[in-house]
């Protein structure tokens, strides 16, 4: 007599791609404190080697030590957080696109051949939403800020974060607008945060438990 094979639904995969999300949340908050206590630290070693000087030296000294303290209060962050966001984004996209392939398989479901503007999310929603005929949630807040995600991740990634004169700078710009933890600068590039990784993150978790639980129905 055989044995019955038990298949794991898709959301009994959610709980690893869960406790990924926690080990990135452990990441941001690190990065965040990391680049506060150094940029704190060289302040005061810088305080304290001013207040060993004679006063005309002291103006020397601050000005050897400016361009380091702006690269740890302002680029360095900078690139932090751009990095950051590019990765959770990635993670994104790789969850979906793997989420679509464990579809197909349970289903045993050849993916029908897309057009080559489907890239990336884009091309996992495809697939699951029309060949695994999947509940997409495409109205939805997550994934609508998904596509926002993608606008922005590609100006980061293409156009190191400039807007200006770009095809979304207008769609871009109202995404931003009104947001404290993503802006613009006066040299229209995109200037992002701790908090703004956090929030990306919160939806990134929210829409992919969504797309794992419609998954687990569409199978079962």
């Amino acid at each position: 007599m055989s044995k019955k094979v038990i298949v794991a639904g898709p959301y009994f995969f959610y709980g690893a791609i869960r406790s990924e999300i926690g080990r990135i949340r452990d990441y941001v908050e690190t990065i965040a404190w990391a680049l506060k206590q150094e940029s704190q630290t060289f302040d005061a070693h810088v305080a304290k080697r001013a207040a060993k000087l004679p006063e005309h030296a002291v103006a020397g000294l601050y000005e050897d030590a400016y361009e380091t303290a702006s690269n740890l209060a302002d680029r360095f962050p900078a690139f932090a957080w751009q990095t950051t966001f590019v990765a959770i984004y990635s993670f994104l996209e790789d969850e979906m696109l793997g989420l679509a392939r464990l579809v197909s398989r349970l289903l045993d479901i050849t993916p029908a051949p897309k057009k080559q503007k489907y890239k990336g999310i884009f091309l996992a929603q495809q697939h699951l939403q029309f060949d695994c005929a999947i509940a997409f949630p495409d109205g939805s807040p997550h994934w609508l800020q998904a596509q926002d995600y993608n606008r922005i991740r590609n100006a980061i990634v293409h156009r190191r974060g400039r807007i200006g004169g770009w095809k979304y700078e207008e769609a871009i710009r109202q995404y931003t607008h009104g947001k404290d933890s993503v802006s613009i600068d006066d040299f229209y590039r995109l200037q992002l945060s701790e908090a703004f990784c956090l929030e990306v993150l919160d939806n990134v978790e929210a829409l992919l438990e969504d797309l794992f639980r419609l998954a687990d129905e569409r199978v079962s």
